[in-house]
């Protein structure tokens, strides 16, 4: 009788923690998903960040993409390494915060990650701070 009742109480915590976890992943997500795009680009593994690309607008070829990265590299650097700092989430949108640093210099990033058929995907992001005139 005492073991059924561990084993009732073990499968009741072990609930609410899988419960929780999910809750935590959910929140996660945006910023893992921008984590794993950024990676991707650091590495230019521009075949799994074309693959985490959204949809939401025309989608550009992969030749195209690739062109716009390799552009992007020689006007602001290669990009050598990220940090994600937080993500605002409103249901399938998130606004993702995040520092870069490139062979040029550091900047503060805004992404902008929506949720396509249950996976973040990345549409794009500019830069937090006001150019130089």
């Amino acid at each position: 009788m005492i073991a059924i009742f561990v084993v009732g109480v073990i499968t009741v915590m072990a609930g609410v923690a899988f419960v929780a976890s999910q809750a935590v992943l959910r929140v996660k997500a945006p910023i893992d998903a921008a984590n794993r795009y950024l990676d991707a680009v650091t590495r230019d593994d521009y075949q799994t960040a074309y693959g985490m690309v959204c949809h939401v607008a025309p989608r550009e070829s992969y030749e195209q993409y690739v062109e716009a990265l390799q552009a992007q590299a020689r006007a602001e650097g290669h990009l050598r390494s990220h940090d994600v700092i937080s993500a605002n989430t409103s249901g399938s949108r998130a606004a993702v915060l995040y520092d870069t640093r490139t062979d040029t210099g550091t900047d503060e990033r805004r992404a902008l990650m929506v949720k396509e058929n249950g996976h973040w995907t990345f549409c794009g992001a500019q830069s937090t701070r006001t150019p130089n005139h």
